[in-house]
Protein backbone atom coordinates (compact mmCIF):
# COMPACT_ATOMS: atom_id res chain seq x y z
CA UNK A 1 0.00 0.00 0.00
CA UNK A 2 3.24 2.28 0.62
CA UNK A 3 4.12 1.46 -2.31
CA UNK A 4 1.25 2.76 -4.23
CA UNK A 5 0.75 5.75 -2.38
CA UNK A 6 4.30 6.81 -3.09
CA UNK A 7 3.80 6.08 -6.85
CA UNK A 8 0.57 8.06 -6.65
CA UNK A 9 1.97 11.20 -5.14
CA UNK A 10 5.02 11.52 -7.84
CA UNK A 11 1.99 10.66 -10.30
CA UNK A 12 0.40 13.45 -9.61
CA UNK A 13 3.21 15.73 -8.65
CA UNK A 14 4.93 14.90 -12.10
CA UNK A 15 1.49 15.58 -14.17
CA UNK A 16 0.98 18.34 -12.19
CA UNK A 17 4.09 19.63 -13.23
CA UNK A 18 4.07 18.78 -16.61
CA UNK A 19 0.53 20.16 -17.44
CA UNK A 20 1.64 23.15 -15.74
CA UNK A 21 4.21 24.17 -17.77
CA UNK A 22 2.24 22.98 -21.22
CA UNK A 23 -0.45 25.42 -20.16
CA UNK A 24 1.92 28.28 -18.74
CA UNK A 25 2.89 28.18 -22.68
CA UNK A 26 -0.24 28.72 -23.90
CA UNK A 27 -1.09 31.56 -21.49
CA UNK A 28 2.20 33.24 -21.56
CA UNK A 29 1.75 33.55 -25.44
CA UNK A 30 -1.81 34.51 -25.63
CA UNK A 31 -0.56 37.15 -22.70
CA UNK A 32 1.96 38.36 -25.11
CA UNK A 33 -0.44 38.74 -27.93
CA UNK A 34 -2.45 40.77 -26.06
CA UNK A 35 -5.57 38.26 -25.91
CA UNK A 36 -7.70 37.80 -22.56
CA UNK A 37 -6.89 34.55 -20.66
CA UNK A 38 -10.52 33.53 -18.53
CA UNK A 39 -9.51 30.39 -16.69
CA UNK A 40 -6.40 28.67 -16.40
CA UNK A 41 -7.61 25.15 -14.91
CA UNK A 42 -5.09 22.33 -13.66
CA UNK A 43 -7.24 19.29 -14.54
CA UNK A 44 -10.57 18.42 -15.84
CA UNK A 45 -14.73 18.14 -14.28
CA UNK A 46 -16.06 19.80 -11.00
CA UNK A 47 -13.29 22.49 -9.72
CA UNK A 48 -12.15 22.02 -6.44
CA UNK A 49 -10.21 24.89 -5.43
CA UNK A 50 -10.34 28.38 -7.91
CA UNK A 51 -8.88 32.00 -7.32
CA UNK A 52 -9.06 34.83 -9.49
CA UNK A 53 -6.01 36.65 -10.33
CA UNK A 54 -6.79 40.07 -11.49
CA UNK A 55 -9.14 39.29 -14.91
CA UNK A 56 -8.02 35.38 -14.46
CA UNK A 57 -9.67 32.48 -12.37
CA UNK A 58 -6.83 29.57 -11.96
CA UNK A 59 -8.50 26.66 -10.66
CA UNK A 60 -7.35 22.91 -9.93
CA UNK A 61 -10.42 20.70 -10.88
CA UNK A 62 -10.91 16.81 -9.62
CA UNK A 63 -9.51 15.03 -12.44
CA UNK A 64 -5.98 15.64 -12.79
CA UNK A 65 -5.20 14.12 -16.43
CA UNK A 66 -4.56 17.62 -18.46
CA UNK A 67 -6.02 21.16 -18.15
CA UNK A 68 -6.48 23.72 -20.47
CA UNK A 69 -6.58 27.54 -21.11
CA UNK A 70 -10.04 29.46 -21.56
CA UNK A 71 -9.38 32.75 -23.99
CA UNK A 72 -11.91 35.36 -24.92
CA UNK A 73 -13.12 33.85 -28.12
CA UNK A 74 -16.37 34.70 -30.02
CA UNK A 75 -16.76 31.36 -31.28
CA UNK A 76 -17.04 30.05 -27.85
CA UNK A 77 -19.86 33.16 -26.16
CA UNK A 78 -20.76 37.11 -27.08
CA UNK A 79 -18.12 39.37 -26.70
CA UNK A 80 -18.19 42.72 -25.55
CA UNK A 81 -17.32 45.15 -28.57
CA UNK A 82 -15.10 47.05 -26.43
CA UNK A 83 -12.92 43.30 -25.78
CA UNK A 84 -13.21 42.39 -29.29
CA UNK A 85 -9.76 42.88 -30.11
CA UNK A 86 -8.70 40.98 -27.16
CA UNK A 87 -10.32 38.07 -28.55
CA UNK A 88 -8.21 34.99 -29.69
CA UNK A 89 -10.39 34.47 -33.02
CA UNK A 90 -9.45 38.43 -33.86
CA UNK A 91 -5.65 37.52 -33.43
CA UNK A 92 -3.73 37.13 -36.80
CA UNK A 93 -2.62 33.87 -38.11
CA UNK A 94 0.84 33.78 -37.14
CA UNK A 95 -0.53 35.40 -33.60
CA UNK A 96 -2.97 32.34 -33.11
CA UNK A 97 -0.27 29.73 -34.33
CA UNK A 98 1.85 30.93 -31.57
CA UNK A 99 0.12 30.65 -28.56
CA UNK A 100 -1.60 27.20 -29.72
CA UNK A 101 2.32 25.96 -30.76
CA UNK A 102 3.62 27.47 -27.04
CA UNK A 103 2.41 24.48 -25.11
CA UNK A 104 4.04 21.77 -27.01
CA UNK A 105 7.21 24.36 -27.66
CA UNK A 106 7.50 24.58 -23.60
CA UNK A 107 7.19 20.85 -22.73
CA UNK A 108 10.17 20.44 -25.08
CA UNK A 109 12.13 23.34 -23.52
CA UNK A 110 11.58 21.82 -20.44
CA UNK A 111 12.79 18.73 -21.36
CA UNK A 112 16.19 20.08 -22.01
CA UNK A 113 16.24 21.94 -18.65
CA UNK A 114 15.39 18.52 -17.00
CA UNK A 115 17.79 16.89 -18.76
CA UNK A 116 20.51 19.74 -18.33
CA UNK A 117 19.78 19.49 -14.26
CA UNK A 118 19.78 16.02 -14.37
CA UNK A 119 23.28 16.01 -16.25
CA UNK A 120 24.75 18.45 -13.42
CA UNK A 121 23.54 16.35 -10.30
CA UNK A 122 24.52 13.46 -11.67
CA UNK A 123 22.64 10.00 -12.25
CA UNK A 124 24.48 6.93 -10.67
CA UNK A 125 24.00 3.26 -12.97
CA UNK A 126 25.59 0.32 -12.80
CA UNK A 127 28.68 0.57 -14.73
CA UNK A 128 28.70 -1.39 -18.42
CA UNK A 129 31.09 -4.49 -17.33
CA UNK A 130 30.10 -7.52 -19.30
CA UNK A 131 29.30 -10.14 -16.92
CA UNK A 132 28.63 -13.23 -18.99
CA UNK A 133 27.54 -13.77 -23.13
CA UNK A 134 25.00 -16.07 -23.98
CA UNK A 135 25.86 -18.63 -26.76
CA UNK A 136 24.95 -17.20 -30.61
CA UNK A 137 23.41 -14.32 -29.22
CA UNK A 138 23.57 -10.59 -30.72
CA UNK A 139 26.50 -10.13 -27.99
CA UNK A 140 28.27 -12.54 -28.90
CA UNK A 141 27.95 -11.91 -32.27
CA UNK A 142 29.49 -8.48 -31.55
CA UNK A 143 32.60 -10.09 -30.62
CA UNK A 144 31.95 -9.57 -26.70
CA UNK A 145 33.76 -11.35 -23.74
CA UNK A 146 33.55 -11.36 -20.22
CA UNK A 147 34.86 -8.15 -17.78
CA UNK A 148 34.64 -6.27 -21.66
CA UNK A 149 33.70 -2.46 -20.70
CA UNK A 150 31.40 -1.22 -23.37
CA UNK A 151 32.64 2.63 -24.16
CA UNK A 152 30.10 4.26 -26.43
CA UNK A 153 27.33 3.19 -28.52
CA UNK A 154 26.52 4.78 -31.62
CA UNK A 155 28.98 7.95 -31.08
CA UNK A 156 27.71 8.68 -27.87
CA UNK A 157 29.97 7.97 -24.52
CA UNK A 158 28.38 5.49 -22.12
CA UNK A 159 29.31 3.93 -18.66
CA UNK A 160 26.49 2.72 -17.11
CA UNK A 161 24.09 0.05 -18.52
CA UNK A 162 21.49 2.47 -18.36
CA UNK A 163 23.10 4.69 -20.89
CA UNK A 164 23.63 1.29 -23.17
CA UNK A 165 20.40 0.47 -23.08
CA UNK A 166 19.18 4.12 -23.69
CA UNK A 167 21.89 4.30 -27.34
CA UNK A 168 20.62 1.21 -28.36
CA UNK A 169 16.37 1.78 -28.52
CA UNK A 170 17.11 3.96 -31.36
CA UNK A 171 18.42 0.90 -33.29
CA UNK A 172 16.40 -1.31 -32.18
CA UNK A 173 13.32 0.95 -33.70
CA UNK A 174 14.83 1.29 -37.14
CA UNK A 175 16.15 -2.04 -36.95
CA UNK A 176 19.91 -1.07 -38.12
CA UNK A 177 23.01 -1.75 -36.92
CA UNK A 178 24.45 0.06 -34.05
CA UNK A 179 28.40 0.52 -33.95
CA UNK A 180 30.15 0.59 -30.21
CA UNK A 181 33.05 1.15 -28.50
CA UNK A 182 34.51 -1.37 -25.86
CA UNK A 183 37.80 -1.87 -23.84
CA UNK A 184 39.04 -5.45 -23.53
CA UNK A 185 39.96 -7.58 -20.01
CA UNK A 186 43.87 -6.62 -21.47
CA UNK A 187 43.10 -2.89 -21.77
CA UNK A 188 42.84 -3.20 -25.44
CA UNK A 189 40.40 -0.76 -27.32
CA UNK A 190 38.26 -2.11 -29.80
CA UNK A 191 35.14 -1.57 -32.31
CA UNK A 192 31.90 -3.39 -33.39
CA UNK A 193 28.30 -3.59 -33.98
CA UNK A 194 25.05 -4.79 -32.53
CA UNK A 195 22.94 -6.49 -35.03
CA UNK A 196 19.53 -5.33 -33.92
CA UNK A 197 17.72 -5.63 -37.73
CA UNK A 198 16.18 -9.15 -36.22
CA UNK A 199 15.11 -8.27 -33.07
CA UNK A 200 11.03 -7.66 -32.87
CA UNK A 201 10.49 -4.29 -30.91
CA UNK A 202 7.25 -5.86 -29.51
CA UNK A 203 9.07 -8.96 -27.47
CA UNK A 204 10.75 -6.05 -25.34
CA UNK A 205 7.48 -5.90 -23.89
CA UNK A 206 7.81 -9.55 -22.41
CA UNK A 207 11.66 -9.54 -21.59
CA UNK A 208 14.41 -6.61 -21.23
CA UNK A 209 16.72 -5.53 -23.80
CA UNK A 210 19.73 -7.08 -21.78
CA UNK A 211 17.81 -10.72 -22.16
CA UNK A 212 17.75 -9.93 -25.79
CA UNK A 213 21.00 -8.69 -26.14
CA UNK A 214 22.42 -12.07 -24.68
CA UNK A 215 24.16 -10.44 -21.84
CA UNK A 216 24.68 -9.98 -18.21
CA UNK A 217 26.34 -7.26 -16.22
CA UNK A 218 29.18 -7.90 -14.17
CA UNK A 219 28.37 -8.26 -10.58
CA UNK A 220 30.09 -8.87 -7.61
CA UNK A 221 30.40 -12.26 -5.83
CA UNK A 222 28.15 -12.49 -2.66
CA UNK A 223 30.07 -15.20 -0.45
CA UNK A 224 28.23 -18.06 0.75
CA UNK A 225 27.70 -17.69 4.67
CA UNK A 226 24.63 -17.78 6.62
CA UNK A 227 23.49 -14.25 7.96
CA UNK A 228 20.20 -15.62 9.36
CA UNK A 229 18.45 -18.97 9.73
CA UNK A 230 14.15 -19.22 9.95
CA UNK A 231 12.82 -21.24 12.83
CA UNK A 232 11.94 -25.16 11.63
CA UNK A 233 13.30 -24.49 8.53
CA UNK A 234 15.49 -26.97 6.82
CA UNK A 235 18.56 -25.20 7.67
CA UNK A 236 17.51 -25.22 10.80
CA UNK A 237 17.08 -28.81 11.03
CA UNK A 238 20.23 -29.70 9.53
CA UNK A 239 22.09 -27.16 12.26
CA UNK A 240 23.01 -24.28 10.37
CA UNK A 241 23.91 -21.28 12.28
CA UNK A 242 24.63 -17.73 11.47
CA UNK A 243 27.86 -17.40 10.48
CA UNK A 244 28.42 -20.32 8.87
CA UNK A 245 30.26 -20.58 5.14
CA UNK A 246 29.12 -22.62 2.98
CA UNK A 247 32.37 -24.59 1.38
CA UNK A 248 31.06 -27.58 -0.47
CA UNK A 249 28.09 -29.25 -1.56
CA UNK A 250 28.14 -33.48 -2.35
CA UNK A 251 31.97 -32.91 -3.07
CA UNK A 252 31.48 -29.70 -5.30
CA UNK A 253 33.22 -26.10 -4.36
CA UNK A 254 30.25 -23.58 -3.22
CA UNK A 255 32.31 -20.17 -4.45
CA UNK A 256 29.38 -17.93 -4.32
CA UNK A 257 25.83 -17.17 -2.59
CA UNK A 258 24.17 -17.37 -6.20
CA UNK A 259 25.93 -20.62 -6.49
CA UNK A 260 24.58 -22.05 -3.58
CA UNK A 261 21.10 -21.20 -4.04
CA UNK A 262 21.04 -22.42 -7.50
CA UNK A 263 21.99 -25.79 -5.84
CA UNK A 264 19.62 -25.61 -3.15
CA UNK A 265 16.97 -25.09 -5.55
CA UNK A 266 17.72 -27.50 -7.41
CA UNK A 267 17.90 -30.33 -4.62
CA UNK A 268 14.38 -30.35 -3.47
CA UNK A 269 13.75 -33.16 -1.02
CA UNK A 270 17.23 -34.43 -1.78
CA UNK A 271 19.87 -35.26 0.81
CA UNK A 272 22.98 -32.69 0.41
CA UNK A 273 25.96 -33.87 1.82
CA UNK A 274 27.63 -30.04 3.30
CA UNK A 275 30.62 -29.11 4.33
CA UNK A 276 30.79 -25.80 6.48
CA UNK A 277 33.34 -23.60 8.25
CA UNK A 278 32.13 -22.37 11.31
CA UNK A 279 34.91 -19.96 13.58
CA UNK A 280 37.84 -22.28 12.64
CA UNK A 281 36.45 -25.37 12.48
CA UNK A 282 34.79 -27.32 9.57
CA UNK A 283 32.07 -29.45 9.93
CA UNK A 284 29.99 -31.79 7.98
CA UNK A 285 25.85 -31.57 7.93
CA UNK A 286 23.19 -33.20 5.76
CA UNK A 287 20.79 -30.92 4.56
CA UNK A 288 17.40 -31.29 3.11
CA UNK A 289 15.63 -28.86 1.64
CA UNK A 290 12.21 -28.44 1.54
CA UNK A 291 10.00 -29.01 -1.80
CA UNK A 292 8.39 -25.39 -3.06
CA UNK A 293 5.94 -25.11 -5.45
CA UNK A 294 7.27 -21.81 -7.13
CA UNK A 295 5.67 -20.91 -10.72
CA UNK A 296 4.49 -24.99 -10.98
CA UNK A 297 7.64 -26.29 -10.40
CA UNK A 298 9.35 -28.02 -7.37
CA UNK A 299 11.89 -26.45 -5.93
CA UNK A 300 14.15 -26.62 -2.66
CA UNK A 301 13.98 -23.71 0.29
CA UNK A 302 16.10 -24.14 3.33
CA UNK A 303 14.65 -20.87 4.83
CA UNK A 304 17.86 -18.82 5.46
CA UNK A 305 19.28 -15.85 4.15
CA UNK A 306 22.74 -13.90 2.98
CA UNK A 307 25.23 -12.55 5.66
CA UNK A 308 25.84 -9.22 3.18
CA UNK A 309 29.11 -7.66 3.95
CA UNK A 310 29.09 -3.69 4.72
CA UNK A 311 29.87 -1.48 1.73
CA UNK A 312 29.36 -4.47 -0.28
CA UNK A 313 27.86 -3.42 -3.84
CA UNK A 314 26.23 -6.07 -5.88
CA UNK A 315 27.36 -4.43 -8.93
CA UNK A 316 30.17 -1.40 -9.83
CA UNK A 317 28.52 1.59 -10.06
CA UNK A 318 29.44 4.80 -12.13
CA UNK A 319 28.15 8.19 -12.18
CA UNK A 320 27.42 10.59 -15.57
CA UNK A 321 28.16 13.91 -14.85
CA UNK A 322 28.98 17.30 -16.61
CA UNK A 323 29.81 20.65 -15.59
CA UNK A 324 27.22 23.82 -15.85
CA UNK A 325 28.56 24.56 -19.67
CA UNK A 326 28.81 21.48 -20.76
CA UNK A 327 25.75 19.60 -19.85
CA UNK A 328 23.98 21.84 -22.10
CA UNK A 329 24.99 20.35 -25.24
CA UNK A 330 24.21 17.43 -23.90
CA UNK A 331 20.87 18.03 -22.83
CA UNK A 332 19.70 19.13 -26.29
CA UNK A 333 21.04 16.14 -27.83
CA UNK A 334 19.22 13.86 -25.96
CA UNK A 335 16.01 16.05 -25.74
CA UNK A 336 16.46 15.90 -30.11
CA UNK A 337 17.12 12.21 -29.95
CA UNK A 338 14.04 11.30 -27.74
CA UNK A 339 12.33 13.41 -29.70
CA UNK A 340 12.97 11.95 -33.42
CA UNK A 341 12.67 8.48 -31.50
CA UNK A 342 9.02 8.48 -30.13
CA UNK A 343 8.10 10.10 -34.02
CA UNK A 344 9.52 7.12 -35.57
CA UNK A 345 8.03 5.06 -32.33
CA UNK A 346 4.56 6.64 -33.55
CA UNK A 347 4.99 6.40 -37.44
CA UNK A 348 5.88 2.67 -36.50
CA UNK A 349 3.16 2.11 -34.84
CA UNK A 350 0.46 3.51 -36.86
CA UNK A 351 1.92 1.52 -40.26
CA UNK A 352 1.72 -1.63 -38.18
CA UNK A 353 5.50 -2.17 -37.67
CA UNK A 354 4.74 -1.87 -33.54
CA UNK A 355 2.00 -3.27 -31.84
CA UNK A 356 -0.13 -0.64 -29.50
CA UNK A 357 0.58 -3.02 -26.53
CA UNK A 358 3.78 -0.75 -26.34
CA UNK A 359 1.62 2.21 -25.20
CA UNK A 360 1.62 3.10 -21.05
CA UNK A 361 -1.31 4.58 -19.81
CA UNK A 362 -1.66 6.19 -16.15
CA UNK A 363 -0.87 3.47 -14.05
CA UNK A 364 2.39 2.28 -15.65
CA UNK A 365 3.54 6.12 -15.52
CA UNK A 366 2.59 5.93 -12.13
CA UNK A 367 4.72 2.82 -11.64
CA UNK A 368 7.36 4.37 -13.42
CA UNK A 369 7.29 8.10 -11.49
CA UNK A 370 8.04 6.21 -7.53
CA UNK A 371 10.32 4.02 -9.25
CA UNK A 372 12.41 7.02 -10.40
CA UNK A 373 11.72 8.88 -7.00
CA UNK A 374 13.06 6.00 -5.76
CA UNK A 375 16.07 6.09 -7.34
CA UNK A 376 17.63 9.69 -6.38
CA UNK A 377 16.31 13.13 -7.96
CA UNK A 378 18.45 12.77 -11.15
CA UNK A 379 16.47 9.87 -12.02
CA UNK A 380 13.11 11.70 -11.06
CA UNK A 381 14.14 14.28 -13.46
CA UNK A 382 14.84 11.74 -16.32
CA UNK A 383 11.65 10.99 -15.86
CA UNK A 384 10.12 14.18 -16.19
CA UNK A 385 12.21 15.12 -19.01
CA UNK A 386 10.78 11.78 -20.95
CA UNK A 387 7.41 12.38 -20.06
CA UNK A 388 7.47 16.20 -21.42
CA UNK A 389 8.65 14.98 -24.18
CA UNK A 390 5.97 12.57 -25.04
CA UNK A 391 3.18 14.88 -23.99
CA UNK A 392 4.68 17.80 -26.24
CA UNK A 393 5.02 15.08 -29.37
CA UNK A 394 1.63 14.05 -28.29
CA UNK A 395 -0.22 17.72 -28.20
CA UNK A 396 1.47 18.20 -32.03
CA UNK A 397 -0.53 15.02 -33.48
CA UNK A 398 -2.89 16.54 -36.15
CA UNK A 399 -5.85 15.12 -34.15
CA UNK A 400 -8.61 17.43 -33.51
CA UNK A 401 -9.12 18.63 -30.21
CA UNK A 402 -5.21 18.62 -29.56
CA UNK A 403 -3.06 21.41 -29.99
CA UNK A 404 -1.76 19.65 -33.38
CA UNK A 405 -5.53 19.74 -35.16
CA UNK A 406 -5.54 23.12 -34.37
CA UNK A 407 -2.58 23.61 -36.18
CA UNK A 408 -3.48 21.61 -38.99
CA UNK A 409 -6.88 23.82 -39.25
CA UNK A 410 -4.63 26.84 -39.07
CA UNK A 411 -2.16 25.49 -41.65
CA UNK A 412 -5.38 25.07 -43.89
CA UNK A 413 -6.48 28.80 -43.40
CA UNK A 414 -2.92 29.08 -44.85
CA UNK A 415 -2.96 27.72 -48.23
CA UNK A 416 -6.82 28.40 -49.00
CA UNK A 417 -6.62 31.82 -47.11
CA UNK A 418 -9.86 31.58 -45.36
CA UNK A 419 -10.58 30.16 -42.38
CA UNK A 420 -12.20 26.42 -41.93
CA UNK A 421 -15.75 26.45 -41.10
CA UNK A 422 -16.88 26.04 -37.28
CA UNK A 423 -19.65 23.08 -38.79
CA UNK A 424 -16.04 21.02 -40.09
CA UNK A 425 -13.97 21.73 -36.86
CA UNK A 426 -17.32 20.57 -34.55
CA UNK A 427 -16.90 17.10 -36.95
CA UNK A 428 -12.87 17.31 -36.60
CA UNK A 429 -14.05 17.83 -32.49
CA UNK A 430 -16.09 14.92 -32.29
CA UNK A 431 -13.50 12.46 -34.48
CA UNK A 432 -11.11 13.70 -32.10
CA UNK A 433 -12.82 12.77 -29.11
CA UNK A 434 -13.37 9.20 -29.97
CA UNK A 435 -9.54 9.17 -31.44
CA UNK A 436 -8.34 10.17 -27.99
CA UNK A 437 -11.06 7.51 -25.81
CA UNK A 438 -9.43 4.95 -28.01
CA UNK A 439 -6.15 5.57 -27.54
CA UNK A 440 -6.62 5.95 -23.73
CA UNK A 441 -8.24 3.21 -23.50
CA UNK A 442 -5.65 1.05 -25.46
CA UNK A 443 -3.48 2.34 -22.82
CA UNK A 444 -5.08 1.43 -19.90
CA UNK A 445 -6.25 -1.72 -21.11
CA UNK A 446 -2.22 -2.49 -21.52
CA UNK A 447 -1.76 -1.02 -17.94
CA UNK A 448 -3.89 -3.88 -16.79
CA UNK A 449 -2.04 -6.74 -18.82
CA UNK A 450 1.02 -5.48 -17.54
CA UNK A 451 -0.28 -5.71 -13.82
CA UNK A 452 -1.90 -9.19 -14.00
Amino acid sequence: MNEILFSGMFFLLALGLLVGVHELGHYGAARWAGVKVLRFSFGFGPVVLEKKVGETIFSIALVPLGGFVRMLDEAEGVVEDCEKERAFNRKSLLQRTIIVGAGPFINIVFAVIAYWAMLVVGASGISSIVGSVDANSIAFRAGLESNDVIDSIDGHKVNTWDGVLKRSITGIVDKRNVPFTYTNENGLKRSSSFDFSSVIFDDLAEKNLLTTMGVTIKHSVLPPVIDKVIVGGAAEVAGLRPGDEILDSNDVPVKSWTQWVDIVRSGADMDLRINIGRGESTRTLILRPHAVEEGGVMVGKIGAQARIPENFEYAPMSKEHFSILAAFPQAIERTWTMSTMTLSFIGKMLSGEISPKNLSGPVSIAQYAGQSAGMGLARFLEFLALISISLGILNLLPIPMLDGGHLLYYLIEFVSRRPVSVRVQGIGQQIGFVLLIALMGTAFYNDLVRLQ
